[in-house]
């Protein structure tokens, strides 16, 4: 039974999502009856390979799902699935995360945001249909070869979890290590940067005007928010069950960390905008402060940027494991 609940599975990922559950619980119901029918045949069980071949015979989980598709896709059903995957997975989960942390936070930074902005979106919009094209373009190729290839059920993906996985033990560990870590310089700093690679090994250098504003004005909320990730990565270590609480705790978290790089950068906006300009002549200058500067703003707008796209990736994942989505 297992290997027919594997198959089920397997179809059920390309299936339509509004479709899902029905249509799994109709292919279960019809690969048992057929096992039911072939055992009576035989006076016995089935063992897993006439199992297999049974399933085998009932065709690729792939080619299954695509039969219950409603439109008429221009390549095949199995292909089309497959390319409606890979298209949203490179423009929205490659192309967009590149060109939010690449060129939002520099438009938005920019003399003229609104044009900036327009001209960064234009880039977006123009790198999506060449992509779109080059994807378009590799699918046809592959749909003009020939794919009638053959596969093993005994090589079905193993039956995944229902509810969200437990949170591994080694991201725990080291979410708590580094926490630690960065609350220690976090403290131990306090104005000042240390530059292990200098001509004297722990040479502390001053920070710019710059650095030392953000750190006076973020220093609780941000020791605030890396105590309590330090806190939750032990517990998670302690309960590693405790997924749906640690994904809720990340949304939170992020949110947070968006707010406070959001107030701080726009506290601190003429002066960001003139450190991120300075990094421009990185190259020729001397003035470390300048450059600690520098670099404080450019990690400031990545992590707001950052935290903004990883709040809307949780909750999305989080609606997408709820009981009323499974």
């Amino acid at each position: 039974m297992d290997l027919i609940e594997r198959y089920v599975q397997a179809v059920r990922f390309w299936l339509p999502r509004e479709n899902q559950q029905d249509i799994s619980a109709e292919l279960a119901e019809d690969l048992r009856c057929q096992k039911e029918d072939k055992e009576a045949e035989l006076g016995r069980p089935l063992d897993e390979s006439e199992t297999a071949a049974m399933l085998a015979r009932a065709g690729n989980p792939l080619a299954v799902a695509g039969q219950y598709l409603q439109e008429k896709p221009l390549l095949d059903p199995a292909l089309s699935m497959i390319f409606r995957l890979v298209v949203k997975v490179v423009l929205l989960w490659i192309l967009l995360p590149l060109f939010a942390v690449a060129a939002v936070p520099s438009a938005l930074l920019s003399d003229h945001p609104l044009a900036s902005m327009v001209e960064t979106l234009g880039s977006y919009a123009f790198s999506s249909i060449f992509a779109l094209g080059c994807i378009t373009l590799a699918f046809i190729l592959v749909a003009s070869q020939e794919r009638t290839r053959g596969w093993d059920p005994l090589k079905l993906p193993p039956l995944r979890r229902q509810g969200p996985k437990p949170v591994p033990r080694a991201g725990s560990f080291a979410e708590v290590v580094f926490g630690l870590l960065f609350v220690a310089w976090w403290v131990e700093g306090f104005g000042h940067l240390p530059i292990a690679w200098s001509s004297r090994l722990g040479a502390v250098y001053a920070g710019g005007p710059l650095w030392t504003t953000l750190h006076a004005q973020l220093f609780w909320p941000v020791l605030a928010l890396n105590l309590a990730g330090i806190a939750v990565g032990a517990l998670c270590l302690a309960r590693p069950h405790l997924a749906t609480f640690r994904m809720g705790y990340g949304i939170l978290a992020d949110a947070c960390a968006a707010a406070i790089c959001a107030m701080a950068i726009q506290a601190n906006r003429p002066a960001i905008h003139q450190a991120l300009g300075a990094l421009r002549d990185l190259g020729r200058t001397r003035d470390v402060s300048a450059m600690v500067d520098g670099f404080a703003a450019s990690v400031l707008v990545i992590i707001a940027v950052v935290s903004v796209v990883s709040f809307l990736s949780r909750i999305f994942r989080l609606i997408q494991t709820s009981p009323e989505r499974r």
